[in-house]
């Protein structure tokens, strides 16, 4: 069955990514067999790569410049504000995407009308691209929803989502600092379906410089405040803030951890 190709933003934000933005940019330019509009949100960098971006010349390829850094959420809602496609694809400015990533979500989602958002299994890599792992997330709506307040069911570099649903549900939200994604994801689940695709479509690069590694603490303490709002605002049902309990625990630890030293 031919699927109409629907055209696709998108959005990598980046912040003084000189040492590996080329390289995921240009997996994105290398995408098949979809229509691109590729935006990049430069956040206020101060190292090369408003340079490097500027020898990346493509007629697909938008570049947006922050005179001021204004953070992850910041520079992710500039990119959506701007985003021409009917679905918005995420990516890190350290992730190299494989060839068929994009095109291989999008055919998901017009075979799936009933589906909000796609992401897909990773495979770990290191800073000099090795790999060094995989993660494997629920593919049904029914597997994730039964992990959703445990931990993120999604990767978020790996998600393509309509833009009619973001248009509905609202962008990004910095009362929720390193879970803005979890936080979305969340408020999407309580009225849609979602899904992940089990095949490997991206490589994503763990490193010392990302926020993941250098923002572990704070992001506890956000997801503990990130499951008790959903709990209460998107689904309404005040047993889920149980599951705020773990996080709340292991953030007060690790502060502690962190004075003693």
């Amino acid at each position: 069955m031919r699927v109409p190709q629907s055209l696709v933003s998108v959005v990598i934000p980046v912040f003084n990514g000189e040492r590996f933005i080329s390289e995921a940019v240009e997996s994105i330019l290398l995408q098949r067999d979809c229509a691109l509009d590729i935006i990049v949100v430069d956040d206020g960098s101060t190292d090369a790569t408003p340079d490097i971006l500027q020898a990346l010349a493509d007629p697909r390829l938008r570049i947006i410049r922050n005179e001021r850094n204004l953070g992850i959420v910041g520079a992710l809602n500039r990119g959506l504000s701007i985003a021409r496609g009917q679905l918005i694809a995420r990516m890190d400015a350290d992730d190299v995407a494989l060839p068929d990533r994009i095109s291989r979500q999008a055919r998901f989602l017009a075979i799936h009308p009933e589906v909000a958002l796609v992401g897909c299994a990773t495979s770990l890599i290191d800073e000099e691209g090795h790999e060094i792992g995989t993660e494997v997330y629920p593919e049904s709506d029914k597997g994730i929803r039964s992990i959703m307040f445990v931990h993120n069911p999604f990767i978020h570099g790996t998600v393509v989502i309509r833009a009619s649903v973001l248009a509905a549900c609202g962008p990004y939200d910095a009362r929720y600092l390193h879970n803005e994604d979890y936080d979305l994801w969340l408020r999407v689940a309580s009225r849609y379906r979602v899904a992940n695709l089990p095949d490997v479509l991206l490589r994503r690069r763990v490193h010392g410089g990302s926020i993941t590694f250098r923002e572990t603490v704070a992001q506890t303490g956000y997801r503990a405040r990130t499951i008790a709002h959903a709990a209460w605002s998107y689904y309404r049902n005040p047993v889920y803030t149980l599951y705020a309990v773990r996080p709340a625990v292991a953030y007060l630890l690790r502060r502690g951890r962190a004075l003693i030293q």
